[in-house]
């Protein structure tokens, strides 16, 4: 996690500091000093969360996996069903009867094996590598200096990687055949993509987003669809510069607003459109969620909002789309919205080439479904706010009344 990167970072510079100590500081060192004290807030509360909750998560995964060897033994089964559970009489030893009670219970909470073992493999991973201080492959395994920004010659043409769902479920969104018979149909048809690994599990780090947004304008992309971010960017120059980079070259950047259920005109979320200088980068739009649910459920209560950074909502609960090997899911998150919009753009694009990437973004953010006056349950709590407070359009996309937009002659 960025978070434990920055923890150890700054940690060696200011760990036996107190705030009596300050004197000597630099005014530098001392907007450092207090950009510390509030990652080791936030560091201490993120190993407070593993401890009580994920330890909590592992040890109920664990208690499932050893029932369901208890039934499978006792049953002489090789899978755990309703028949093998009706088969678990009064007469069964305790353990196993214990084990039965154990599945009737989870499945009474809407619990399974897959969330089960999913919850595990993401607090497993938080505690073996998220938050460990002493754990950094990155040399070894990639072979480049973080620190240099300017070195670009690293990597490799893997892009599948240990697990390739999230990348593959948003590719989907945004392209998904539309003329066959399988799964889903994408929001766009005949349009290329460009899979870019930049993104490992954990938070990516701002030297391989600046690179990866280089590399996609260098090869031609015209839109590029960024569904990560993270609370830190200890190397935010050199993503500005990416990104003032993308707008030179007129291309498009469409970004997910977070899943922490924060006000981000409050609570950075980084990559962000808000240069270091306080500009805004024209070419950038920052996507939240919406759920399939009416109001005042109609916001994903997972997503970030702002109604001075969020452009505008999209759906992103529960859509299926593809995942690695010939599969479909339904996932959720701004993660998904933001390929919504990415699509869009893309239909905007291949009908309209002579438009340029300011003019997709006025007509997807002047086209918007705007809901004036409608109450919905402001993420992260049970206040209900106008849905129009909570981004900068007051709207969700909606891409018939951009294309009728532009087919009635409006002029972006």
């Amino acid at each position: 996690m960025e978070l434990t990167r920055e923890y150890v970072r700054l940690k060696a510079k200011y760990g036996s500091f107190r705030d009596r100590d300050i004197a000597g500081l630099s005014s530098k060192q001392k907007a450092e000093y207090d950009i510390y004290k509030k990652v080791k807030l936030k560091y201490d509360d993120k190993i407070k969360e593993l401890n009580e909750q994920g330890a909590f998560v592992i040890k109920l995964y664990n208690k499932f996996v050893e029932a369901k060897k208890i039934i499978l033994d006792y049953t002489a089964s090789d899978q755990v069903g309703n028949a093998e559970l009706t088969r678990i009489g009064v007469t069964a030893p305790e353990e196993v009867k214990a084990a039965k009670r154990m599945y009737e219970v989870l499945a009474k909470v809407g619990q399974d094996e897959a969330s089960l073992k999913e919850g595990f493999d993401y607090y497993d991973a938080q505690m073996k590598f998220g938050v460990n201080m002493n754990y950094n492959a990155r040399q070894e395994i990639i072979g480049d200096d973080v620190n240099n920004i300017a070195d670009r010659n690293y990597g490799n043409n893997e892009v599948k990687g240990p697990d390739a769902r999230h990348g593959t479920h948003v590719a989907g969104i945004i392209a998904a055949n539309r003329r066959n018979a399988l799964g889903i149909l994408g929001v766009a048809s005949d349009v290329k993509l460009m899979i870019l690994r930049a993104i490992p599990e954990g938070d990516e780090r701002d030297k391989d987003v600046a690179n990866a947004i280089r590399y996609a304008v260098d090869n031609g992309a015209k839109i590029i669809n960024m569904s990560f971010g993270k609370p830190f960017s200890p190397q935010k120059s050199a993503v500005d510069e990416a990104v003032r980079y993308a707008e030179s070259k007129d291309v498009l950047l469409i970004h997910a607003a977070g899943n922490e259920n924060e006000n981000i005109d409050i609570n950075d979320n980084f990559p962000s459109k808000r240069y270091l200088d306080g500009k805004i980068a024209e070419n950038w739009i920052e996507v939240g969620a919406t759920s399939w649910l009416q109001p005042p459920s109609a916001i994903a209560e997972f997503s970030n909002y702002g109604g001075k950074t969020v452009d505008v909502f999209a759906p992103g609960v529960d859509l299926k789309s593809t995942v690695v090997g010939s599969k479909y899911e339904d996932l959720s998150g701004t993660s998904m919205a933001a390929p919504v919009v990415t699509g869009l753009a893309a239909v905007i694009k291949s009908y309209y080439p002579e438009l340029s990437s300011k003019q997709i973004k006025k007509v997807i953010l002047q086209s918007a479904t705007k809901m004036p006056h409608t109450k919905v349950t402001q993420p992260g709590t049970s206040d209900l706010v106008e849905f129009s407070k909570l981004s900068i359009t007051g709207g969700v996309v909606n891409a018939y009344n951009a294309i009728r937009l532009l087919e009635d002659g409006h002029q972006p």
